[in-house]
């Protein structure tokens, strides 16, 4: 019967190339610090993919404040504009059309 993460169905084991001293450095502090590298492999990756859903979060929370900025000053968002704003929210871009179409009714992109 095996033990640990390697028996785990809950675990995958990940292999990456990174430079010999960079691996000897991580491989050195891990041991003086008694730290798992699999535990700290983990951690990195979580933070990192945590960053990204941050980053992706800040994006959406801009573009859709320029979309309402442009309505609530009365300006026409472009289509450029209203696609950007439908790929960070979840609205579709129709809907998005429709709803600039209704407030700006006899406005044509130039």
């Amino acid at each position: 019967m095996q033990r640990g993460k390697r028996g785990d169905p809950n675990y995958r084991q990940i292999t990456a190339m990174v430079p010999r001293d960079l691996a000897l450095k991580f491989k050195a502090r891990c041991a003086e610090k008694d730290e798992d590298m699999s535990g700290v492999v983990e951690e990195i990756i979580m933070r990192w993919l945590q960053d990204l859903d941050e980053d992706s979060s800040r994006k959406t929370d801009v573009t859709a404040t320029v979309f309402l900025r442009l309505l609530a000053q009365g300006k026409r968002p472009s289509d450029t504009e209203v696609v950007e704003a439908a790929r960070a929210s979840d609205v579709q871009m129709k809907e998005l059309l429709m709803l600039r179409d209704r407030l700006f009714p006899n406005s044509r992109e130039e």
